[in-house]
Parts: structure tokens; sequence; C-alpha cells
């Protein structure tokens, strides 16, 4: 149940972020400083959401919830606790904590 509530919360942030770019700006064009006025608790909203389903995630990846595909795909049984939560990165970058070959780990570079 826990997996779902992460989902949810982010279908929430997604929502919230269409409106944050279409309200503020419709405001501005019409005027109405009550939706230009909205941009700051919209984007306080989509820090909120996103935060808590980055932490769900976080979540399954220590407890090993199977339940959840990215965390069953990238599931090494001899990672360490400290290790397990670095999954979440490549959730949001292109990374993957699968090997490439024995004993190597994948590498993230960021581009600059």
């Amino acid at each position: 149940m826990i997996p779902e509530v992460g989902q949810f919360s982010l279908i929430l942030a997604l929502c919230l972020s269409m409106i944050l770019a279409t309200l503020p700006i419709i405001g501005a064009y019409q005027n109405n400083f009550l939706w230009m006025s909205m941009a700051r608790p919209l984007s306080a909203g989509v820090f909120v959401f996103l935060g808590i389903s980055i932490a769900i995630l976080a979540y399954a990846f220590v407890t090993d919830d199977f339940s959840v595909q990215f965390v069953a795909a990238s599931f090494e049984s001899h990672v360490h606790m400290r290790e397990e939560t670095r999954g979440t990165r490549g959730a949001w970058c292109a990374g993957s904590r699968k090997s490439l070959a024995p004993g190597k780990e994948a590498s993230v570079s960021a581009a600059a």
C-alpha cells in the first residue's frame, strides 16, 4: 500500500506542476493578482509531494519491497544499507545500480 501512496503523491505533483505552469502566466496576462499569487503555494505543494514520493521510493529500496518493479529489477543481495538508498538516484538520473561486470559498479557521469 505504501508504494501506491508514493505513486499517488507523484501524480499530485504532476497535476500541481501543470497548474503551476499555466495559472500564474494566465493571471499575468489578465492582470489577475490572485492567480499570480498562487505560484508560491503551488510550487511548495510540488516540492512536498515530490519529496514524499522520493522518500517512499527510498523506503521501498531499504525494505526490499519487490512489489515495486524498479526495486525488483535493481536488487542485489550483497548491497549494504548505506548503498540501498542510493538506488533512488537511478530513478531520477540515467544510471542504475546494476553491475556491468562482477565487482564493478555502473557509474553515472553528470553532464557539466
